[in-house]
């Protein structure tokens, strides 16, 4: 095992064919010096994203820390974190196609479905408590890996409609329930929940 970026700085890059936002990846030079790629990902929520499975593990972690992840998270000339949405999605998976384009068909995929978190497992708030153990899907390819993860999610959700199932994990923090909100992101229900700041 390596830990890929551990003290590299050198860069090569890992063109596209077809992509939008970027024609080319700035990946650690390492990368070419593997003929296969197994991809093991803790799939899990994500604040940007939705959730973040394989495709952002490829997309943001293969790429080097400086040129590359700047080239997903910012539009030219703007600040950093300026892409986001549908297009930052958009650039993630450019990225992981650049990596996997260059290492198929010698690439497999396995995503962990378990302790997973609502939000990205950096965030510092970020609980165990949520989504417990499901199981573990392997692919051969990344689509069919996200798809599959996906779907077992958005079947044990189906039994929490309407993210009700999010209002403990937010009352753990002291936010408060103030009712259905106005919002109608992801054509669903949601709550407008408030936490209070004492100084």
């Amino acid at each position: 095992m390596r830990i890929l970026s551990s003290g590299r700085t050198a860069t090569i890059t890992f063109h596209l064919t077809s992509a939008r936002a970027n024609p080319e990846m700035s990946v650690g030079d390492h990368m070419t010096s593997y003929d296969s790629l197994l991809i093991l990902t803790h799939f899990k929520g994500h604040t940007m994203g939705g959730f973040g499975g394989s495709n952002k593990n490829i997309g943001i972690g293969c790429v080097d820390g400086r040129i590359g992840k700047r080239m997903i998270h910012t539009h030219e000339g703007e600040g950093r974190w300026s892409v986001a949405e549908e297009e930052l999605m958009e650039r993630i998976t450019e990225s992981t196609k650049a990596t996997v384009d260059h290492f198929a068909p010698h690439i497999a995929y396995v995503n962990v479905l378990r302790n997973m978190s609502v939000s990205c497992d950096y965030i510092r708030h970020a609980t165990k408590d949520d989504w417990q153990a499901l199981s573990a899907i392997e692919a051969a390819s990344y689509p069919a890996a996200e798809g599959a993860s996906a779907e077992s999610i958005f079947g044990w959700l189906a039994h929490y409609p309407d993210h009700f199932w999010l209002l403990p994990f937010y009352a753990k923090f002291g936010f408060v329930d103030e009712g259905v909100s106005a919002s109608v992101h992801g054509n669903a229900l949601w709550h407008q929940m408030r936490l209070t700041l004492h100084e």
